[in-house]
């Protein structure tokens, strides 16, 4: 029996298709658009469709050779064999009976989806056979209607289908067949691969209709399906057999008369019929190649090219073309044509500027104050108005009656000022208002008010706004604009800013629209243009379209895992979108929920969600559906969905309750058990904190106790250091007379005698001071060390030559073992010195008749058997401690004085007997400068001798080869060196006679010394005394000295302050400034020398010294006034030695006269109005820096330049003269004769020899 209705089944078919075959040659096609889905655009589990069914909830089905899928309108979810206990992956048919449960056919039996349980229950067959009977019934129904009665052969039938219009479709391995029954017509649709949207596949395996209407499509290379709504979205790949890929649709111009002429980049003109709905190409041979777009207006088609425009005559077939403007110039690509009937002219936009076009003789007349610019489009307002779009220069408001233009351009300084400077068009809308297509600000509106811009894109509006590159923009019947735009179209409306948007899921043939090309109908009919074809539909129809969209959830993942039913201990109980609570673990807080918003023809997701307990902010749902929350906290929280419809306004269409369990660690006893042992913990904490704040307060006392003591060292060294400065000036009052005495009285031998006791003890205390100054440096941090590589062996054979000839003389055995190569240490080459001339000193001071000196390396302290002697003999090239010991045979030192022997002020008393002087600062200094050093300085009294031994971190051969030497330099180089360390005998200095008689001021504090400085100097200069650095600075402006010779420590201002002052003043910046001090702290001097000084002369001084220092600095200066007087620029190397100031000085002044130099003219006056002084002080500063007048200086650079001019090869004394500024030839020859000794006519025999 099952065998005789299959067989009945397949004749009857066979039968019907025949019939339909032989209709569908008369009947004329219908346009059905389908779109696909497939393996490549989804995650559909194979190609190879066999069944397709759409249950009651909006669900599409789809059964495959592997696998089951569900279609939420969105996204694809497969289901494989165990799935869900489905029975296999090969699905042979879908079904839904009368209560709508989905039953599935597979090769390993057949089973129905409870969608409360969401599982698959194994079944019998009794739907397929129901189905079956239904079949046959549908079959004896169609025959008896159709009055089939004789045997027909035919294409094999696969399935059948009755759609909701009652409309026969009969699926075939070749084709759709579609019966409709009312008018008896005939559409068959097949595969084209050059459409699109035609059936992906002409082996159909199975047909439904879904709740909205749409038609699904099963076929062996994937599912086709349409809708009503898409199917509003009549799309042209071809028109009049022309395929349209890639043509590039840019404009349509009506005629008005019929027809809609569409303009495309590569294949030419079309001609669309308004009765009829046909396309029609046009040809004409003379038409451009590449046609840019199209326009109509005084009964002609205006056609633009990359080359000009051409003008056809549609009547005759006639074309004009303009490629030139009046003056035979190119005009270039053109972009759009403009008539602007109001005000009677024609506008040519172009790539290079706007021209108006003249009918009468065709001539081109551009537009002066537009510019060579790129112009995308001309629009002329219904008040008037000419605006142009440019493509870079924002828009421009032109003037037709006296053409002038008014520009707006982005600024971002400017408020309101438009936001884009890429125009594409302007639009006016029927309310007058003027609207700006932009390259990426979107829509933006004029306000002709303020003269202000508004945007609207998706920075302003939202994610609805697809994209802000706007192209194109027209506006239908009931004022909504329809904005072209890269990805889509947009419905806008401008009165509740409201958006929606249509893209290629909509129906659309393309998501990119081209430039201008969009053109509305009367009737609402809109025409959008493509790259690939031309898009068509009525926005009335799409407006009044509205569909019951549902929201419905189609899965839930926690932890990235798909939660199901099935599973063990799962939250589901129930099908996810019949759950309306879920009570999760505490680990289980971060979950996801897959959204699916059936029904819906809106591109993308018009879905809004919030979490309630969680946040009370709505937020969009994604295109991909998805709604994902992570870490989400223990508690109650609610999930609400709802559909974007403020017409209805926005309901909320779906509420999951959830339940967030509280973890094992925030229980009822978990709390308690923490408040115990927080409790014990507190306790703990208080206890330790008393216990701390005890301690912190005793190291606060002791800290506070420290940093008093700290405090009352720094004051009482402060003092010390204040009292061995005053100690230094009288020192230098005592020791400078005693040299006078003894000049003066060469021959008196007992006056002599006396004298030399009174030096010896003058420099005993000049000794004491210097040995109190260094402790204080280092006790107070202020000693600075410059580091370098240093040959200690070296270093300790000079000073052991030094000391060679005091040993012998005392009769004192001095023995050394010194390695022959090199012991390299990384130390201060001057701390070192220190060191080693105290440890030596010493030596000599306390020994009997022996010193021993050895340099090696330290021995290890851990060696078994190791000794404490220096080993010399060693290989100390890579070790890591040099030692240097200096032994004596002097009285040894008690373990009582062993380690206060380094204390300051420390001196034992059992050495009083050798009766050797001092304070007892040698050695705590020298161990001090030793740990700067990263040394030690120790004394081992265990033997004989007695010794002191130095140890230095050694530095490895290698580093020592390398190291830079560069890096240390020795900031005392150039300032004099006392007596003691030169050498020299007083004898020596001679006092050089000054040439000219010099004035000098001498500020210190100290009245006797600054008494006796004047007295010594008064004899060979003009001398003024001042007590102070403020007296001083008074003295300098109000005097013409020469030289300053200045305290460093004075009241008021203080000598660094006062050299700061002078060398910033340009009235008095080229004195000259010694510094006299008993600092001898190195960093003073350099700060001193820094801020001006020219010498620094530390206290006590010998007074000739000071006078010869005087004197050469002031021979200097003369030298340096000579050189500045007779070279032709001030950059020369006369003025290398003069202050910043001076040099910016002679600087200006140079510059200024060699501006001038031929005007005869120009004169002081002219001079100091250029550099902006007054004459007394032009005058006051050339005296003093130069000592001569600005008419002699100007005169001399005059000179200067004309025999420069003679030097390069001038030959007539009058031009070189006149060009001089001189206005006398005789006058120029005798100041020439003065300042050269010969005449200008001599001056050129002599070059030309």
């Amino acid at each position: 029996m099952k065998h005789t209705s299959l067989f009945m089944r397949h004749i009857f078919v066979i039968l019907l298709t025949t019939v339909l075959c032989i209709a569908a040659v008369a009947a004329p096609p219908r346009s059905i658009q389908f779109k696909r889905l497939n393996t490549d655009n989804s995650r559909l589990s194979h190609n190879f469709t066999t069944s397709v069914v759409r249950d009651s909830i909006g669900f599409v089905w789809i059964g495959t050779t592997n696998g089951l899928n569900r279609y939420d309108g969105q996204n694809v979810r497969p289901y494989y064999r165990g799935e869900l206990d489905l029975p296999s992956s090969a699905i042979l048919d879908l079904a839904i009976d009368r209560q709508g449960k989905m039953w599935v056919h597979t090769d390993n039996g057949d089973a129905v989806y409870d969608r409360n349980s969401d599982r698959f229950i194994r079944k019998g067959t009794e739907i397929f056979e129901t189905k079956e009977r239904v079949y046959r019934e549908r079959l004896n129904y169609m025959m008896k209607e159709l009055g089939f009665a004789h045997r027909l052969t035919g294409t094999k039938p696969r399935t059948i289908h009755i759609d909701e219009d009652g409309r026969m479709w009969l699926g075939t391995s070749h084709g759709i067949w579609i019966y409709d029954s009312s008018d008896g017509s005939v559409t068959r649709l097949q595969e084209d691969e050059d459409d699109p949207f035609a059936l992906s596949d002409n082996r159909v395996n199975a047909i439904c209709t879904g709740s909205a209407g749409e038609i699904w499509i099963a076929t062996e290379t994937g599912l086709n399906f349409t809708s009503t709504f898409s199917s509003k979205f009549r799309k042209y790949t071809k028109l009049d057999g022309i395929g349209m890929k890639m043509s590039y649709v840019n404009s349509f111009a009506n005629d008005g008369r019929g027809k809609l002429w569409v303009s495309t980049e590569k294949v030419g003109l079309f001609t669309y019929s308004i009765k009829d709905g046909t396309f029609r190409h046009y040809s004409n041979p003379s038409l451009r190649k590449k046609i840019m777009g199209v326009r109509w207006f005084h009964d002609r088609l205006w056609i633009l090219s990359e080359e000009g425009f051409q003008i056809l005559n549609p009547e005759n077939g006639t074309l004009k073309e303009f490629t030139a403007d009046r003056t035979g110039g190119r005009i270039g690509g053109v972009r759009d044509i403009c008539n602007a009937e109001r005000c009677g002219l024609i506008f040519v936009a172009t790539q290079n500027g706007v021209y108006t076009f003249d009918e009468r003789d065709g001539a081109l007349s551009g537009i002066r104050t537009v510019g060579d610019i790129f112009v995308e489009n001309v629009n002329e307002t219904s008040a008037g108005e000419v605006w142009m779009s440019t493509y870079s220069n924002g828009a421009i408001r032109y003037f037709p009656e006296d053409g002038r233009t008014l520009k707006f351009s982005h600024s971002d300084d400017i408020p309101g000022s438009i936001p884009e400077n890429r125009i594409v068009a302007s639009f006016e809308s029927r309310d007058k208002s003027l609207w700006f297509c932009t390259f990426g600000s979107g829509l933006v509106r004029f306000n002709p008010s303020d003269e202000s811009f508004t945007a609207y894109n998706s920075r302003t509006l939202g994610k609805d706004f697809l994209n802000d590159l706007c192209v194109s923009v027209v506006q239908d019947s009931r004022d909504n604009l329809w904005i072209g735009t890269s990805r889509g179209i947009l419905r806008f409306n401008p009165a509740d800013k409201s958006v929606i948007s249509f893209t290629r899921k909509d129906g659309l043939l393309n998501d990119e629209n081209n430039q201008f090309s969009s053109y509305i109908f009367p009737n609402d009919d809109i025409f959008i243009g493509t790259a690939d074809g031309i898009t068509i539909f009525n926005a009335n129809a799409v407006y009044a379209e509205t569909m019951d969209s549902r929201i419905v959830l189609s899965d839930f993942l926690i932890g990235g895992e798909r939660v199901s039913t099935a599973q063990s201990g799962s939250p589901l109980t129930r099908n996810i979108d019949l759950t309306d609570d879920i009570r999760l673990k505490a680990s289980q807080n971060s979950f996801r929920f897959d959204v699916a918003q059936l029904n819906s023809h809106q591109s993308g997701s018009n879905v809004e969600y919030r979490l309630r307990g969680f946040s009370d902010r709505w937020a969009g749902v994604g295109e991909n559906g998805r709604i994902e929350f992570t870490n989400i906290p223990s508690g109650d929280y609610v999930l609400e969905l709802r559909t974007l419809n403020p017409s209805c306004g926005n309901p909320i269409q779906k509420r999951v309750a959830l339940h967030i369990a509280v973890p094992a660690y925030a229980s009822w006893w978990a709390l308690a058990l923490y408040f115990l042992a927080a409790a014990g913990l507190v306790a703990g904490i208080v206890m330790f904190a008393r216990k701390r704040i005890m301690e912190r307060e005793r190291e606060k006392q002791e800290a506070l106790k420290q940093e008093r003591d700290k405090e009352m060292l720094d004051e009482k060294m402060m003092f010390l250091s204040n009292v061995v400065h005053e100690i230094k000036t009288p020192l230098t009052l005592i020791k400078s007379p005693l040299n006078n005495i003894r000049r003066s009285h060469p021959d008196d031998g007992e006056m002599l005698s006396d004298i030399r006791i009174i030096d010896s003890t003058t420099s005993y205390l000049t000794s004491l001071s210097n040995e109190l100054l260094e402790y204080i440096r280092v006790e107070r941090k202020g000693y600075i060390l410059e580091k370098r590589r240093i040959d200690l062996a070296e270093k300790v054979r000079g000073l052991l030559f030094n000391y060679s000839e005091t040993a012998a003389e005392r009769k004192i055995e001095l023995s050394s073992e010194i390695p022959s190569e090199p012991v390299w240490v990384y130390a201060d080459d001057s701390s070192l010195t220190k060191i080693i001339n105290n440890l030596l000193t010493n030596a000599l001071k306390y020994c009997s008749s022996r010193i021993e000196v050895r340099l090696g390396c330290s021995p290890d302290a851990h060696a078994e058997g190791a000794s404490g002697d220096v080993t010399p003999d060693n290989d100390i090239s890579d070790v890591g401690t040099v030692r240097l010991s200096v032994r004596n045979d002097g009285e040894t030192i008690s373990d009582e004085w062993k380690e206060r022997i380094f204390k300051p002020f420390s001196r034992i008393d059992g050495v009083k007997k050798n009766k050797v002087d001092g304070i007892g600062l040698g050695l705590s200094l020298a161990s001090s400068l030793a740990q700067m050093q990263e040394g030690t300085l120790e004394l081992d009294n265990g033997g004989e001798l007695t010794e002191f031994i130095l140890e230095l971190p050694g530095c490895p051969a290698e580093k020592a080869e390398t190291e830079d030497d560069s890096q240390v330099s020795d900031t005392r180089e150039n300032e004099p060196k006392d007596r003691e360390e030169t050498g020299y005998e007083e004898e020596e200095w001679e006092e050089k006679p000054s040439p000219q008689r010099f004035s000098v001021a001498v500020a210190e504090d100290s009245t006797e010394l600054r008494d006796y400085i004047v007295s010594q100097l008064s004899p060979e200069y003009r001398v003024y005394s001042v007590e102070n650095g403020a007296a001083a600075l008074k003295c300098l402006h109000e005097h013409n000295i020469d030289l300053l010779i200045s305290d460093i420590a004075m009241p008021e201002m203080d000598g660094i302050e006062l050299c700061r002052k002078v060398r910033s003043d340009v009235d008095i910046s080229h004195v000259m400034i010694i510094i006299i001090s008993g600092m001898n702290d190195l960093s003073k001097k350099i700060e001193c020398m820094r801020n001006g000084a020219n010498l620094y002369i530390e206290k006590p001084f010998d007074i000739y010294y000071l006078k010869v220092c005087a004197a050469n600095l002031l021979d200097k200066m003369n030298l340096t006034r000579k050189a500045l007087r007779n070279s032709l620029s001030a950059e020369d190397e006369g003025a290398a030695s003069l202050s910043k100031t001076d040099r910016e000085f002679l600087r200006s002044v140079d510059e200024v006269i060699l501006q001038n130099f031929s005007d005869a003219a120009f004169n002081v006056e002219n001079l100091k109005d250029a550099l902006n002084m007054s004459k007394s002080s032009l005058l006051r500063k050339f005296n003093r820096l130069l000592n001569t007048s600005p008419n002699n200086y100007i005169r001399t650079k005059r000179l200067l330049m004309a025999s420069q001019m003679f030097d390069e090869g001038a030959d007539r004394v009058s031009d070189v003269c006149y060009s001089c500024g001189f206005n006398s030839t005789s006058y120029f020859a005798k100041c020439f004769l003065n300042y050269f000794g010969i005449t200008p006519i001599e001056y050129m025999k002599r070059r030309g020899e």
